[in-house]
């Protein structure tokens, strides 16, 4: 039994990848949070947007911190895409209905976080692959 718990242990280990790419998440929500600080100046769905990135970014940084478990790799990931992706279109095309698209210093941090959080959790996958030298399940 014991053996059993010490793989389930090393399976859930930490990288310095999956740590930066945690409080790279966070920094992310703090930015897009911080980007529009006044939630009611703003239309109803853009503020329902942000306070999701900014929710779902602190609760998957936190789960990414504390288990490094797939489920919170997925979010991770799949919030700095859409961030990335929403960003880009906000600052070249611009927000439907809304103002002039321009490039602020926030939107290129956005964009700047985005990137580097997918890439470090593919760094993080590709380090737990090699340290991982565990035995098939089926020949235990």
């Amino acid at each position: 039994m014991a053996g059993t718990d010490a793989r389930l242990l090393a399976r859930h280990r930490h990288t310095p990848c999956s740590r930066v790419a945690a409080v790279l998440t966070v920094a992310l929500a703090a930015t897009v949070g911080a980007g529009h600080p006044s939630t009611a100046a703003l239309t109803s769905w853009v503020g329902v947007l942000v306070c999701a990135v900014v929710a779902a970014g602190t609760l998957g940084g936190a789960k990414l911190w504390r288990d490094n478990c797939f489920e919170s790799r997925l979010v991770v990931v799949v919030l700095a895409i859409g961030t990335a992706t929403c960003q880009t279109l906000a600052s070249t095309v611009g927000a439907p209905g809304g103002h002039a698209a321009h490039w602020p210093a926030t939107a290129l941090l956005v964009v700047a976080l985005s990137v580097a959080i997918p890439l470090l959790v593919l760094g993080d996958t590709r380090l737990r692959a090699r340290a991982r030298k565990d035995p098939p399940p089926y020949a235990l």
